[in-house]
């Protein structure tokens, strides 16, 4: 169970960076109105008051214990028992940053199972949290660019030794995030729904290539939500995961969640 990409950096670079001949500058106090529009119209957990919240991450084996099942019953329920000695559990807090903790396991096997779904949840949160806890957008005040590009609008910053570059549909949901740094490039396509209370990521799709480290990874992120204590938590999270010829998927469900407010 791999993690993060897709591959064509040129066919992004063509997306993300179209000529310059076809951008139109903005003025500075409608760059401001435009890019604060942007930044609240996002389901924003820390507006609705969230302190953290914490949930059981339960594995969905579903599908191995099926084929199992059908092949040897009593193997299947062997693998039902070992697996329900994986408990683990996700905390995470006003920054979106996810702390997990789980339960002492010695069956190596297990514990690579174990590790892999702890990775997939933080790796999750660092994904998900900065379009419903933080923001991916720069303050209003930062230094940044914004450029009219007719049916899109296009945003470049930096924050600390990473360059971002977001493009906007005009609805001002993110349809590209590239970010290049000295230890990671990433890119997303996130997909949103529109609530009441602003966009939620339903689904996002993402690269991740370690500089001199060989292919990107691909992860397609699909996401359900659940309310607690009126808030919007994810409730399940799948990810299909691409590594060359590789495949792989993951699937957990938070359950049992717990949010404080402030």
């Amino acid at each position: 169970m791999g993690f993060i990409a897709k591959s064509s950096v040129a066919l992004l670079l063509c997306c993300l960076l179209p000529a310059l001949a076809f951008s139109q500058g903005v003025a500075e106090k409608d760059k401001r109105d435009i890019l604060q529009r942007a930044r609240d119209s996002y389901y924003s957990l820390l507006k609705e008051g969230l302190a953290n919240f914490s949930c059981a991450v339960v594995p969905n084996f579903g599908d191995v214990e099926a084929e199992l099942r059908e092949a040897n019953p009593e193997a299947a329920d062997n693998w039902a028992k070992q697996v329900a000695q994986i408990q683990i559990a996700v905390t995470v807090g006003a920054d979106g940053q996810a702390k997990v903790t789980r339960s002492d396991i010695a069956d190596e096997n297990l514990k690579v199972i174990a590790d892999d779904t702890d990775q997939m949840v933080v790796d999750f949160f660092a994904l998900w949290s900065p379009y419903v806890v933080g923001t991916a957008l720069p303050a209003t005040d930062a230094a940044y660019e914004l450029e009219d590009l007719g049916s899109e609008y296009r945003l470049t910053f930096k924050t600390g030794p990473a360059s971002s570059v977001i493009t906007l549909d005009k609805d001002l949901s993110v349809g590209a995030r590239m970010i290049t740094g000295p230890n990671v490039n990433s890119a997303t396509w996130p997909q949103f729904t529109k609530t009441a209370k602003g966009f939620l990521p339903a689904s996002i799709d993402s690269d991740l290539r370690v500089p001199a480290k060989g292919q990107a990874t691909h992860v397609a992120t699909s996401i359900t939500y659940q309310e607690v204590s009126g808030l919007q938590l994810p409730k399940t999270i799948r990810e299909d995961i691409t590594r060359g010829d590789n495949y792989d998927d993951i699937e957990v469900e938070l359950t049992g969640c717990m949010a404080t407010k402030r």
